[in-house]
């Protein structure tokens, strides 16, 4: 890829490379005007991602979710994003702004202790284990929340689906609501 540099900022353009088991590819600018908060705008594509890896790569998405400890597999998403960082060069989360879109090919959430107890007392073992097939999920992130833009449908195996939507703070605060659709066996 091109960086130039020009009056204290750095302009990305293409600029590649491989990580997280995947491909990356980004534009942008890093402005250091500001150097006790410098400003951050990014425009990303990621291919072939590995979840797990990518929660340890991108700090943010742990301040939003803890799902990279139970969901393996991969991903591919485009990412638009804003923020002021900082002293880390990490998002500050009250001021960033994003834009996603991803989209999932192979994905399995397993031992995620919401889904484990639905299945025990609906007896729906595959609630152990989901796993995602050609799914999508599109959020923003705005002033330090998390919103779904669209809700996410789960198939549950057994003829058993889940739509789930709500939206996280940074926080720790969560507001998710899910619609199951149970088969009467």
């Amino acid at each position: 890829g091109n960086l130039h540099v020009v009056d204290a900022a750095i302009k990305f353009e293409n600029v590649a490379a491989s990580l997280a088991g995947g491909a990356i590819l980004l534009d942008g600018v890093y402005d250091s005007k500001n150097i006790q908060s410098p400003f951050t705008e990014l425009n990303t594509s990621l291919t072939n991602f590995d979840i797990k890896k990518s929660f340890e790569y991108f700090p943010f998405m742990s301040k939003f979710s803890n799902l990279g400890k139970v969901v393996n597999g991969v991903f591919d998403g485009k990412f638009e994003m804003n923020s002021t960082l900082d002293e880390g060069m990490q998002p500050q989360y009250n001021s960033m702004n994003m834009n996603a879109d991803l989209r999932i090919s192979d994905a399995i959430i397993a031992n995620l202790d919401v889904l484990t107890k639905i299945g025990e007392m609906l007896k729906i073992d595959p609630l152990k284990n989901v796993k995602l097939k050609d799914g999508s999920l599109r959020f923003n992130i705005s002033n330090g929340v998390l919103t779904m833009l669209d809700s996410v449908k789960l198939n549950l195996g057994k003829g058993a689906t889940m739509k789930l939507s709500g939206s996280s703070n940074v926080n720790t605060s969560i507001d998710y609501g899910g619609r199951m659709s149970i088969p009467r066996e």
